[in-house]
């Protein structure tokens, strides 16, 4: 993996870049048209996750110690 440059960060801005053209932005712009195109199709009926959650959250946390301040 890489890292952020640490050097200029104003040169990092969108402001600072130069915007595409129309043509450019056209032949970039294919992809959104796939992605909004996928379908998405979810493999569990809704309210699937909310039946299998507690009433509330336990009280018997061993991270509550660190919570009290």
């Amino acid at each position: 993996m890489g890292s952020l440059p640490t050097g200029n960060l104003e040169s990092m801005s969108i402001c600072s870049q130069n915007p595409l053209d129309p043509d450019e932005f056209r032949r970039q712009g294919h992809m959104i048209n796939f992605v909004e195109s996928y379908p998405v199709r979810s493999q569990v009926e809704p309210g699937y996750l909310r039946k299998r959650l507690p009433e509330s959250a336990p009280n018997n946390s061993p991270l509550k110690p660190f919570f009290k301040m």
